[in-house]
């Protein structure tokens, strides 16, 4: 009984976050530019105190270093999958392959982890969404820009591809971690100060994500046969990939359960949200979209289940 509660503690607030979310789309409570703003507030405010707190508090090893390589592999690998079943004929949707690849770390699984293991543990999920983003920005992104805007992208574009405020705040946090810094300051009364600022700085990210998730989400004009197809095969694939990588990660670190639950929870989340700004047309968008809100679903439902797990 005491496990239910607990678990009802963690899971009800996530749901009634992401319903008000909804409830304020429909009733106008919030608007498009009033979610922008949100979103700036997140990626530029609260998400960067959360990450480089979480790395710069952090002894880095080289299994810390595999574990981001291990995830790289494994997101561009998923997208090659994707890209040979449609070459393959399996699949008509130009996007696919994109869908089948990424996971949605700062959006949604950053808030998700925080909730179950607190901001201080943040660093497992991080370093996971570290390899994704290490493709997801120079690689995919890229070939979204080129296909969407038929347009040529530099070396320098894609370069710059990579300076997002989250990167550097993840590597700015490595930095200070790696070189000792990050000892010297944390034994001192600075070090607490910091702390603090950083912990207050992102309290707000958890409750504002899910704001934000529940505004996107939408499930009109869904072409029902295309969703499943994808998300069927995404669901395999992150299943195949996800199982080899927890059991990698299990012989790793295995007196840290922290890190196969940041698998388990990796390996549920959506694609990227960013890519329902690189569509085409309507249908490409309705298509998109219904991916992104059904996988949503998903996640939601394995986190309920991670919440229970953890609990138990």
């Amino acid at each position: 009984m005491e496990n239910s509660v607990q678990v009802l503690e963690i899971v009800v607030p996530v749901i009634a976050m992401i319903i008000m979310g909804m409830f304020f789309r429909e009733k106008l409570v919030l608007s498009d530019d009033g979610i922008g703003t949100l979103k700036h507030l997140l990626v530029n405010f609260c998400i960067l105190a959360l990450v480089f707190k979480a790395f710069y508090s952090t002894q880095f090893t080289w299994k810390s270093l595999l574990l981001v390589l291990i995830m790289f592999v494994v997101t561009a690998a998923s997208y090659y999958i994707g890209r040979f079943l449609m070459r393959q004929g399996k699949f008509e949707e130009e996007l696919f392959p994109y869908l089948c690849t990424t996971i949605e770390g700062g959006q949604m699984g950053f808030a998700l982890f925080i909730l179950l293991f607190g901001q201080d543990n943040l660093y497992h999920l991080a370093l996971l969404d570290l390899g994704n983003a290490l493709i997801l920005f120079p690689v995919i992104v890229t070939r979204m820009k080129l296909r969407a805007q038929g347009v040529q992208v530099s070396r320098r574009e894609i370069a710059h591809s990579l300076v997002t405020p989250i990167n550097v705040a993840i590597f700015s946090g490595i930095i200070v971690s790696v070189t000792g810094l990050s000892r010297v300051i944390l034994a001192s009364d600075f070090g607490t100060v910091l702390n603090s600022v950083l912990s207050l700085a992102g309290a707000p990210a958890s409750t504002l994500i899910l704001l934000v998730v529940g505004y996107g989400l939408s499930f009109r004009r869904i072409r029902w046969l295309e969703t499943l197809r994808t998300i069927g095969i995404r669901a395999l694939i992150m299943a195949v990939f996800g199982t080899a990588v927890f059991l990698i990660v299990r012989g790793m670190f295995p007196d840290d359960p922290l890190y196969r639950y940041a698998v388990i929870m990796a390996f549920t989340l959506p694609p990227s949200y960013m890519y329902s700004m690189f569509t085409k047309g309507k249908d490409e968008e309705a298509y998109v979209g219904a991916v992104l809100a059904l996988y949503t679903v998903i996640t939601i439902i394995g986190f309920i289940i991670l919440a229970a797990i953890s609990a138990g």
